[in-house]
């Protein structure tokens, strides 16, 4: 067993001056407490990292698990006394308040409208009663809401701990949103590949790409796993790009980007049976312009 990697992580109401760091610490910045309210709280605990075999195994080490200074004195939470009436308060939101808050984003509100309709409520209650104590629910901010709802987000999508399982379990139950979908194996060296397109995209795609120019181009490694991003787009009259198709994909071969762009072609003349584009834009790729030929979507090529 090895150790690789030690992270400490300190109350938000931290020290009054930061620990020397370690040097694993150093490494892992991102991952560092940023200290926005010193007030001396010694609460803090060690995650250490060891790799077992082809396994990552986790140690939790609780230093000090109570909010107190070096006095042991109660620095801050809501038993706290002192000149201070804001460090009285809990550092996290209520448990009504996060519900309220999962309510309005299961409604479909936007986190930002949440966050107005919370602002236009606590200047009401201000208003009604001005000697009203302040809580901790009160200075609830944009970035509390964004943090619910990616909760929300990943109980939605994330169907499978593991991402190839969730991927697939998604694609198969919005069959009208995949119109391809291709497992990676390694064994045979076939990549991975979803093709993604709704059904307003499609409308989209015949109302603009019907006898007109599309576009396609490809960013790379902007991902965790590096792999390719596809985007094909059509132009409105007044000549902004709508994207109508997405793809990720672990390979840009040739021989990888025929099958899912054959795919788009048929997906669209089963929908709409004299779809036809009569251009295709795409900056000087090789492998985008052999599959392009390939299929025969049509015979134009335009370089950027």
């Amino acid at each position: 067993m090895q150790w690789i990697e030690k992270i400490t992580y300190w109350c938000s109401y931290g020290p009054s001056c930061s620990p020397k760091p370690s040097e694993d610490d150093k490494q892992n910045r991102k991952r560092q407490c940023t200290v926005r309210k010193k007030q001396g709280c010694q609460c803090h605990f060690i995650i250490r990292k060891f790799q077992y075999e082809d396994s990552s195994i986790a140690c939790i080490s609780y230093t000090y698990p109570f909010h107190t200074n070096k006095e042991n004195i109660i620095c801050h939470g809501i038993t706290h006394i002192g000149e201070k009436p804001l460090l009285a308060m809990s550092p996290w939101i209520s448990n009504e308040k996060k519900q309220w808050i999962l309510t309005m984003l299961y409604k479909g509100f936007t986190p930002i409208q949440v966050f107005d309709n919370h602002i236009q409520q606590v200047r009401t209650k201000y208003l009604e009663n001005p000697h009203v104590i302040p809580i901790r629910d009160d200075y609830l901010s944009l970035k509390d809401i964004f943090n619910i709802s990616q909760r929300v987000a990943i109980e939605k999508y994330q169907l499978h701990i593991n991402d190839a399982e969730s991927t697939k379990c998604w694609a198969m139950q919005n069959p009208s949103w995949v119109f391809f979908f291709q497992e990676q194996c390694t064994r045979s060296g076939m990549p991975f590949v979803i093709g993604l397109q709704s059904p307003w995209q499609r409308q989209i795609c015949q109302t603009y790409g019907n006898n007109n120019v599309l576009a396609m181009d490809s960013t790379f490694g902007t991902n965790q796993y590096k792999m390719a991003l596809y985007t094909i787009m059509v132009f409105d009259s007044h000549k902004n790009g709508i994207p109508i198709a997405w793809i990720v994909s672990s390979s840009s071969k040739r021989l990888d980007i025929i099958p899912w762009l054959k795919a788009f072609r048929n997906v669209m003349l089963d929908n709409f049976k004299s779809w036809s584009p009569n251009a295709f834009l795409i900056d000087d790729a090789e492998p985008e312009m052999g599959a392009i030929r390939y299929i025969s979507i049509n015979p134009k090529l335009y370089l950027l």
